[in-house]
């Protein structure tokens, strides 16, 4: 997940969502979720993609203590 969303590859990320087994909040090793990812990238189709999935955190923190909304901001 975190791949697709890094890459934009909203054909994976389309695949990926649609499997209802996908932790769309998993996080990486810094505790970025993918959200954080698509917050933090170019790409805004991505971030409104994930924002779109009702499972998605939006309040999630990384291992910084910020939320998706945080990184957006930078």
């Amino acid at each position: 997940l975190h791949w697709a969303v890094e890459r934009g590859n909203l054909d994976i990320l389309n695949s990926l969502l649609q499997d209802p087994r996908i932790d769309v909040n998993v996080a990486d090793h810094s505790g970025r979720t993918p959200l954080h990812l698509a917050a933090a990238a170019p790409n805004e189709e991505t971030l409104a993609y994930l924002l779109r999935d009702v499972r998605v955190d939006v309040n999630a923190m990384n291992s910084y203590g910020e939320t998706p909304l945080d990184v957006a901001m930078k």
